[in-house]
């Protein structure tokens, strides 16, 4: 028989907690919404944008694996239109989250909100993150900095991105 102390037990972190509820509820609904952010991404970021610009819509196209690229063009004002497809899904990520809270706690619809909202926003946050990698030279972040002429701005778009996405997991 062994005596002594119980051994100490780790206190469990909060962070941990936070990653496992992201895991178990939050990763299935991501890609439910993946199609409707999708859709708000391309057609209200980039198209519409390239439209207010004075440029041309002419669709997007989807890959198999969930992205995507507009059809648009407005010359002069590439930087507007780079930048709007991720505004755009954030923005509809805030929408959700601000009707998520008019609606009865508890209940399914708020849940479902939540959610909807937490993937628009990590998906807003991802597509920042991939402007800081070299292998995506398609993202949109990646086209923001090669705009400004500035390929450093890549790993601080990594950073920005991460921190946004880890805030929505912890939230």
């Amino acid at each position: 028989m062994i005596e002594g102390p119980p051994p100490e037990r780790r206190p469990d972190l909060p962070f941990e907690g936070a990653l496992l509820r992201w895991a178990l509820l939050c990763v299935p609904i991501v890609y439910l919404v993946q199609p409707l952010g999708v859709l708000i991404h391309e057609i209200l970021g980039h198209g519409l944008t390239a439209r207010l610009y004075g440029g041309w819509f002419r669709g997007f196209v989807t890959d198999p694996w969930g992205g995507g690229y507009a059809l648009c063009d407005a010359p002069g004002f590439e930087l507007q239109i780079a930048l709007a497809g991720a505004a755009a899904e954030a923005v509809a990520g805030l929408m959700a989250l601000l009707a998520a809270r008019r609606v009865s706690p508890g209940g399914a619809p708020r849940v479902s909100l939540l959610l909807v909202s937490a993937a628009l926003l990590e998906s807003a946050c991802f597509i920042v993150v991939l402007g800081g990698f070299p292998g995506f030279e398609g993202s949109d972040f990646r086209q923001v900095a090669d705009l400004l002429g500035d390929p450093g701005l890549g790993p601080g778009f990594a950073v920005a991105g991460g921190a946004g996405f880890l805030a929505v997991v912890c939230a």
